[in-house]
């Protein structure tokens, strides 16, 4: 989003769009801090053993 009252209004949006069963979790976070993001896995999934390290994959 490029400020937050863009993000109010996605949100404003999604709530109207929401499943009826299960839920939807949304998080505001900055371009610096999604770029701080680090992920732990315990050992590759299935698809990403299959996929590998490609950064696009055309299906």
């Amino acid at each position: 989003m490029p400020n937050r009252s863009a993000g109010k209004k996605y949100i404003s949006n999604l709530k109207d769009f929401l499943p009826e069963h299960g839920e939807v979790r949304l998080f505001n976070i900055t371009d610096k801090q999604f770029d701080d993001t680090v992920l732990l896995v315990g050992s590759k999934s299935h698809q990403e053993k299959i996929v590998g390290a490609k950064e696009l994959v055309i299906i």
